[in-house]
C-alpha cells in the first residue's frame, strides 16, 4: 500500500508540468473521436437471469400506553392529551372520504371542554386497566368477587360510564362529584392527582389535602399515599418548621417573694 502511494505520487509529480501546460492529447481531438467509456451491456447478456423474492414482515408491538409516565403534572398531561386529540381529529378529517363539514377554527390553547374530555379519557384508561374484572361484572349485573378491592365500595356507572362510589350522602346539598367521587386505584395517575390536590390546597396538611382530593376522587388507600407525599414536600416542611425559642432568664426575687401590695412598683 505504501509502495503504491509512492508510485502514484511520483507519476503525478512527473506529469504535472506537461498536463498543466498542454493537457492530455485527447483534448486536441474532436469530441466525436473521444473514446466511448459507456457501459456495454451486450457483454453481460449471457448471464443467467435470476429472480429474487423479498418478503417484508411487519410486526406490531403492543405495549403499555406510556404517555402519562412522561409527565408528573396533571394539568400538563391534560393539555398535551388535548393537543394530541386535536392532531388525531385533524388527521381523520383530512383523509376521510366524506368531507361534508368544514374544519373548525380552534383557538391556540385547549378549551375547557377539551381538557375535560382528556381527563375522562385518562380516568377511563386507568379504571379499565385496573378494574377490568369488576367492570365486566357490573356490565353483566353480577356481583363483585370477595377478594376485589371494590367489594366494600358499592360502585356504580354514571352517565359517561365512569366508575363511582355510591355514598350515603346522595341527598346532601353538594355537587355530584362530592356525593359520588370517581374511584381510582393506587396508580401513577393517582400520584399526579395527589400532587395536584396538595398544590391546590397551598401545600396544606394531610387532612386538607385529603379533603381537596375527595371532592372529586376516591383513591383506594389514599391516606398513606398522601402522607408520604407530604413528607417529601419541601414547601410544606419549610412552612411547618418550628422556630427556635430563647431560654428565659430567672425571675427576680421580688417577683417570687410574697409581700404586701405596692411594695415594689415601677
Amino acid at each position: 500500500m505504501v509502495a503504491y502511494r509512492l508510485l502514484t505520487l511520483t507519476y503525478c509529480t512527473a506529469c504535472a508540468p506537461y498536463l498543466a501546460n498542454k493537457g492530455p492529447p485527447l483534448l486536441k481531438l474532436h469530441s466525436t473521436k473521444w473514446p466511448d467509456h459507456r457501459f456495454n451491456s451486450s457483454k453481460t447478456s449471457d448471464l443467467e437471469p435470476r429472480v429474487q423474492e423479498c418478503h417484508q414482515v411487519l410486526s406490531e408491538i403492543k405495549g403499555p400506553f406510556d404517555l402519562m409516565f412522561k409527565f408528573s403534572s396533571w394539568p400538563k398531561l391534560l393539555r398535551v392529551t388535548a393537543y394530541c386529540k386535536r392532531f388525531v381529529d385533524a388527521f381523520h378529517f383530512k383523509y376521510s372520504k366524506c368531507l361534508q363539514s368544514k374544519p373548525q377554527c380552534l383557538p391556540p390553547s385547549p378549551s375547557t371542554l377539551e381538557i375535560q374530555k382528556a381527563g375522562i379519557f385518562w380516568i377511563k384508561y386507568v379504571q379499565v386497566s385496573s378494574f377490568s374484572l369488576e367492570l365486566q361484572a357490573l356490565r353483566q349485573n353480577e356481583g363483585i368477587a370477595q377478594n376485589s378491592p371494590l367489594e366494600n365500595v358499592n360502585p356504580f356507572f354514571d352517565a359517561i360510564k365512569l366508575l363511582r362510589l355510591r355514598a350515603r350522602s346522595r341527598h346532601a346539598h353538594i355537587s355530584f362529584d362530592e356525593k359520588h367521587p370517581i374511584i381510582l386505584p393506587q396508580h401513577p395517575l393517582s400520584n399526579m392527582l395527589d400532587v395536584y390536590a396538595h398544590i391546590r390546597s397551598l401545600h396544606g396538611g394531610l387532612q386538607l389535602t385529603l379533603h381537596k382530593l375527595r371532592q372529586r376522587f376516591c383513591i383506594l388507600r389514599a391516606h398513606p399515599l398522601v402522607e408520604g407525599l407530604i413528607k417529601d414536600c419541601f414547601e410544606y416542611a419549610r412552612e411547618r418548621t418550628t422556630l427556635s425559642q430563647e431560654l428565659m432568664g430567672a425571675l427576680p426575687d421580688f417577683r417570687v417573694t410574697p409581700n404586701r401590695l405596692f411594695t415594689h412598683t415601677g
